[in-house]
């Protein structure tokens, strides 16, 4: 499992968070710096999607997500789109990269969201 949490310090409000987890298969595959954003590569072994309740933000918070690929020692790298009112374009993204410690089969990570563009 995989404890998610976020920070965002910008003027907007974030209704809705998308969070992508996906399990490293080789030395370069998924790594922050080869997300193109907003578009994130196919791949991912979870997504979850959070959504705030009227008017609150998502940011600062933390999503426990699960997966058939976390597994100890695994590294993950995590992939947070963050949007306002328009569904359609993110104004906050994010990305980590963290292992799964071999003593224990849960990890926590924190995301940083910055604006988008």
């Amino acid at each position: 499992m995989v404890n998610v949490k976020f920070t965002w310090s910008g003027a907007a409000t974030l209704t809705t968070l998308s969070v992508f987890v996906y399990a490293d298969l080789g030395p370069s595959a998924g790594h922050c710096g080869q997300i193109i954003w907003p578009s994130l590569p196919p791949g991912y072994d979870t997504r979850q999607d959070l959504v705030a309740v009227a008017g609150a933000s998502v940011a600062d918070g933390s999503a426990l997500l699960h997966g058939a690929m976390f597994f100890p020692g695994a590294t993950l790298t995590v992939a947070v789109l963050g949007y306002g009112t328009d569904p359609s374009r993110p104004i906050a993204v994010g990305c980590s990269v963290s292992t799964i410690p071999v003593t224990a089969a849960t990890t926590e990570t924190t995301v940083a969201l910055s604006a988008w563009n």
